[in-house]
């Protein structure tokens, strides 16, 4: 067999035995290798695909051919290699082309099929002509403005950032699915009281009977695990908002973090799934990240990974629901939101320009005031680790805009006390006995001067507060009291100058008025009622949590000596101690009177 120098084919491994005539015009010979040369080549090959002039030499001295055939050998033996390589990898992508077309042509085909439909699917209808939840529901439906929540968690903490997981691809058609299946468990939530909910005689809020609900909502088994812990609750408010931008902060994480500063740490949007129509937002889909805490600086944070859905049932009327979606299948989040939301009816509001701008003062102080809960830095201070029993304490150089300039120390503690929360509130929030506990009175009776109502409850109220200090005559305090039984009460008030309330008095812009806020958190001992409707005559609220926050400014110069800092520290440890003593003298004493 015949081939040209240096031409061969790549699929053969033959060499050309040259000839040594000396003739240009002579015809050159070539000849095949025999099979003990090409089984000694093809092994020296496996162990070395690149030899060097003396191994080819002494290659041509063990198998009787010239260096320059064994220089040629190898390298046709190294191209057919290669040209073999490459033809499998284009195989191979060949067929994952045509795989993921396949599965690009079935997904488009299933979104035309089905999407539409559960965007769309509750468009036009009344809540008469939603199915009724069963045959046996005869209870007239609540009023159609309510909050629903459910989620169950595990022991089990882990931490999570949302940053790390880059661009999500995911199946539209699954995420679509999911959110529409949501959307009808919350409707049917919404639409009815029992079986489903049951009202606890104690406070007077709706619970979830688990029994009747997993009845009727199957769900996966692993929820159903005896470790698992469910809450849930049912309420409904009056939100002095306009419809559509309450929608848009509820579809803004951002927005969404900024109106619930007691209950989100953090919110991100990870994908835009879709965006709704214009003006009404009907159909929005988004995949979210949320971090939740409760407010304490002893109490983890909850992560959750979730889908919010907005449908507009009819004209003046949203529901929005949210439901954990799995990201990651790596993802150990210890906790899982089930179908959860709201339902919002449009009313008409009005608000002078004034009261604005004090409520959007006094919502910046609350939100403030939650922040600094997360006290995750330990303190160098191992002469004060006698005096801090159950005192959480840290410092910080604020420099930010709104805030006091300098080294501010903040102090925190949560106890449990056997009163119940509304009596504490009371307590707490009485103009009489507040000169017993509160430092800024300096012992003096305070005056009420202005409030703004901001819920149905009277207690529910922005107030602002003179005390009567002759040494701080230019002094005021900015203060909100909020909450209710079931979820509990919250305290919050600031110092605050004359001038500073002036301005938000006038309805001018108070974001850069420096503001240091304290407070009292008020709620229930926690205990949860049990399965079963005989739990519903025994759930009666024994006692109540208190979580108290102290802030004071150390210095206006962020650079202070350690000293300093030290004795800032032993004074709000104190304050904060004599605080929780007074205010368990004071509860001592109105028992006693009781």
């Amino acid at each position: 067999m015949k081939f040209l120098t240096m031409g061969s084919n790549g699929n053969s491994s033959n060499e050309q035995d040259a000839c040594n005539s000396h003739s240009r015009n002579a015809k050159k010979i070539y000849h095949r290798h025999n099979t003990q040369q090409i089984q000694t080549l093809e092994a020296y090959f496996k162990e070395c695909p690149h030899p060097d002039d003396n191994q080819r030499r002494q290659l041509s001295k063990d198998l009787g051919l010239e260096p320059r055939q064994i220089k040629f050998w190898f390298q046709n033996k190294r191209t057919q290699i290669k040209t073999q390589n490459e033809r499998a990898d284009n195989s191979v992508l060949r067929a994952e082309n045509e795989r993921i077309h396949c599965e690009n042509l079935a997904i488009r085909e299933a979104l035309k099929n089905n999407v539409s439909k559960l965007l769309y699917k509750y468009t036009g209808k009344e809540f008469a002509e939603i199915e009724s939840l069963s045959s046996s529901i005869s209870t007239p439906m609540l009023p159609i403005s309510f909050t629903t929540q459910e989620t169950r968690c595990l022991a089990i903490h882990h931490d999570l950032d949302p940053k790390t997981y880059g661009n999500i691809h995911m199946e539209r058609a699954l995420l679509f699915e999911a959110a529409g299946n949501a959307m009808d468990e919350l409707i049917r939530l919404l639409q009815v009281n029992e079986p489903l909910w049951i009202k606890l005689p104690s406070n007077g809020t709706y619970v979830i009977q688990r029994d009747n609900y997993e009845r009727t909502f199957s769900k996966a088994i692993h929820l159903r695990s005896p470790s698992a812990r469910f809450e849930s609750s049912k309420d409904s408010a009056v939100v002095t908002m306009n419809s559509i931008q309450l929608i848009n902060m509820f579809l803004d994480a951002d927005k969404w973090a900024d109106i619930f500063p007691t209950i989100v740490t953090k919110a991100k949007t990870i994908q835009v799934l879709e965006t709704g129509l214009v003006g009404s937002r009907h159909g929005s889909l988004q995949l979210m990240y949320a971090k939740m805490h409760i407010l304490s600086p002893f109490v983890a944070h909850r992560e959750f990974y979730f889908l919010r859905h907005c449908q507009q049932i009819k004209t003046g009327l949203w529901v929005i629901v949210d439901v954990s979606y799995t990201v990651i299948e790596e993802s150990t989040s210890q906790c899982w939101k089930l179908p959860s939301g709201c339902m919002i009816q449009e009313l008409p509001n009005g608000c002078s320009r004034g009261r604005t701008s004090v409520m959007k003062l006094s919502h910046r102080m609350v939100k403030s005031f939650c922040s600094i809960l997360s006290m995750s830095d330990e303190l160098d201070f191992p002469q004060l680790s006698e005096m801090n029993n159950g005192v959480r304490l840290s410092i910080r150089q604020s420099i930010e805009i709104g805030q006091q300039k300098g080294v501010i120390v903040s102090a925190a503690t949560s106890l449990w006390l056997p009163n119940p929360c509304q009596n504490v509130f009371s307590l707490l929030t009485d103009e009489k006995t507040r000169v017993q506990w509160d430092v800024l009175c300096d012992g003096n009776l305070v005056n009420e001067i202005a409030n703004i109502s901001i819920g149905d409850s009277p207690r529910n109220r922005v107030t602002i507060l003179r005390p009567f200090v002759p040494s701080e005559s230019n002094m005021l305090m900015l203060q909100e009291m909020s909450g209710n039984e079931s979820l509990g009460y919250m305290l919050v008030y600031a110092p605050i100058s004359t001038p500073g309330i002036n301005i938000a008095l006038n309805g001018e812009d108070s974001s850069n008025l420096p503001i240091l806020p304290s407070g009292f958190i008020v709620s229930n001992d926690g205990h949860c009622p049990e399965r079963g409707v005989g739990a519903v005559e025994s759930t009666k609220s024994s006692g109540s949590l208190l979580t108290i926050v102290f802030q004071i400014l150390v210095s206006s110069n962020p650079s202070s000596s350690k000293e300093l800092n030290i004795q800032s520290v032993a004074t709000v440890n104190t304050l904060i101690s004599s605080t929780v003593q007074r205010v368990k003298a004071l509860l001592s004493c109105c028992n006693n009177l009781d």
